[in-house]
């Protein structure tokens, strides 16, 4: 709908007796103006509801710009005039006012720009993009509580090893602290992408070396025990990650709308994915047993949580149950993708083919999750002492 334009009335000489008796009576768009007579542009604007506030109309670059100063109520009319004046100036040097309402918005964020305040603008974005926001929101929550006071463009390398040896002193293991200094890292590229920050203090932070390359993997009867062990909730979801390699998080988030169990397929798009590349998931004949047997949500995520019908956040606590009752007290939840890749790998099934069915996109990474002990060796020399009693 267009902007109905001002009626046209003769300027007067806005007084306050004069603004406190104008009204919209009569008007033909439900609002109604009078003009200033001395300050070009400048008005009161009166609308049939009884309300009225202070604006300011001129022509920039050949369109019309009109601002609300405030409402009559709230401005003084020396102060709004001498606002309109203002805003008259910005005109003249060819200046948008919302433009430069905007950057003095910017300006005065820049300055005060402290880390929790970062992350606060930041988090309704993580929220959207990231594919476990549970896990961000954990890590800057963290950064939040032991740097949330400085200012980001001050973060140096004295913040970080102070952070660090908090953290440590938390119990929390160097490959996490690691991982919540990176989180800083990418906040600080946030911030540079949206001009928040001139440069990246957090481009190159400095990280210690993890030792923690886990060859945990379980075998058919770990796996039995765990599944024997584990709540009803719980056994699908461990099932699935045992059998198809799947991710955490694409297991939590995934919907029935990508489920075909005719087909015996889950079908991931990039935007379920940790690589951002689709893949489609072949079931086993229990996996397809299991999902054929779970109830449906309204909600059409899969895995629900029974207690607040919605879908797994986290299941930490409850995996934990399952693995101490089996006496598997040193297993994670991400074994159980190890325990898949490497005991594909002992069936004969080609790498590639692996690395396609669990979407580990480089080769490097793949090998963490493929494991080899004594008995794969074992076994690589019978079939080399084999091959020998061939010739």
């Amino acid at each position: 709908m267009p902007k109905p334009k001002p009626e046209s009335k003769p300027r007067v000489s806005l007084t306050v007796v004069r603004v406190k008796a104008f009204t919209a009576e009569g008007a033909k768009f439900n609002q109604a103006f009078l003009w200033d007579l001395d300050v070009p542009g400048f008005a009161v604007r009166a609308t049939v509801d009884g309300s009225k506030s202070y604006i300011f109309e001129r022509r920039l670059h050949g369109k019309t710009v009109r601002m609300t100063i405030g409402p009559v109520h709230a401005w003084d009319l020396p102060e709004a005039r001498a606002r309109a004046r203002e805003l008259q100036r910005m005109i003249d040097k060819g200046i948008h006012p919302r433009a430069e309402e905007a950057a003095q918005k910017a300006a005065q964020e820049r300055k005060g720009l402290t880390v929790s305040k970062a992350w606060e603008r930041f988090e309704p974005v993580a929220e959207e993009e990231s594919n476990d926001f549970a896990t961000v929101k954990s890590r800057a929550t963290h950064i939040v509580e032991h740097l949330g006071d400085v200012l980001f463009s001050d973060l140096t390398r004295l913040h970080t090893d102070a952070y660090r040896r908090a953290r440590t002193a938390e119990k929390a293991s160097i490959a996490t602290v690691n991982r919540e200094i990176a989180f800083l890292r990418h906040l600080g590229y946030y911030l540079l992408e949206c001009k928040l920050i001139d440069a990246n203090p957090m481009a190159k932070p400095a990280f210690l070396p993890e030792d923690n390359i886990r060859s945990v993997v379980l075998s058919e009867t770990d796996f039995t025990a765990l599944y024997q062990a584990a709540e009803p909730a719980l056994k699908p979801i461990i099932l699935v990650a045992y059998d198809t390699g799947m991710r955490k998080g694409e297991i939590l988030n995934l919907r029935w709308n990508q489920v075909d169990l005719k087909r015996g397929t889950i079908e991931l798009e990039g935007t379920d994915t940790k690589t951002r590349k689709a893949r489609t998931i072949i079931l086993t004949a229990r996996v397809k047993a299991a999902l054929k047997a779970m109830p449906r949500s309204i909600s059409g995520f899969v895995f629900v949580n029974s207690e607040t019908d919605k879908p797994w956040v986290q299941i930490k606590k409850v995996f934990f149950r399952a693995r101490d009752a089996a006496k598997l007290e040193k297993i994670w939840f991400h074994d159980l993708r190890r325990s898949f890749v490497t005991k594909a790998r002992r069936a004969g099934v080609p790498e590639t083919v692996i690395m396609e069915m669990s979407g580990h996109k480089t080769r490097s990474v793949f090998a963490r999750y493929n494991i080899v002990d004594d008995s794969d060796r074992r076994e690589a020399v019978r079939q080399i002492e084999r091959a020998q009693r061939q010739k």
